[in-house]
């Protein structure tokens, strides 16, 4: 039953990643819908489920946006790898620790994305890079102990 409930989860959060957050960018920062599942279910789960869940939120992330294939399974599989090696270790309980967790978590991605692009060689400057990682860890921050909550009632015995 677990299962079903996260692929759903993660298929939402997908179909929003890719609908919504387009309208509701600022600047060049976006919310990361998916990262914020991928970090909780790693938190919760542990380093295996987490790599699991990020590398398969992070294909049909891929899904979207096909010149990239890859990009987003592999920085996400990192994260939740990363997230998951820590959760038995932290007090994730307060909504800052987890917006803390969040923010820490989208940097990675962020970097991982950035050093992916470079080799690719894909344009854009690094600091044009930068700006939107840290915007885009800071708005997803902001709007994780809301999607936090959500998963917290979906997903009941599996409090952050």
């Amino acid at each position: 039953m677990d299962i079903v409930r996260i692929a759903l989860i993660i298929a939402c959060l997908v179909f929003l990643q890719s609908s919504a957050v387009p309208a509701i960018h600022i600047g060049s920062a976006r919310p990361d819908l998916v990262l914020c599942g991928v970090v909780f279910l790693a938190l919760v789960r542990g380093s295996r489920s987490g790599t699991v869940v990020g590398l398969v939120a992070g294909f049909l992330s891929d899904l979207y946006s096909p010149p990239a294939l890859g990009t987003q399974a592999l920085s996400k599989s990192v994260v939740g790898y990363s997230l998951g090696l820590a959760h038995e270790g932290l007090y994730r309980e307060r909504r800052g620790t987890q917006m803390l967790l969040v923010f820490l978590a989208a940097l990675l991605q962020g970097g991982v994305l950035l050093v992916l692009s470079l080799i690719q060689g894909l344009p854009g400057g690094i600091v044009s890079h930068l700006g939107r990682i840290l915007g885009g860890a800071f708005y997803t921050a902001l709007l994780c102990p809301f999607l936090f909550a959500i998963f917290e009632r979906v997903l009941p015995g599996h409090a952050g």
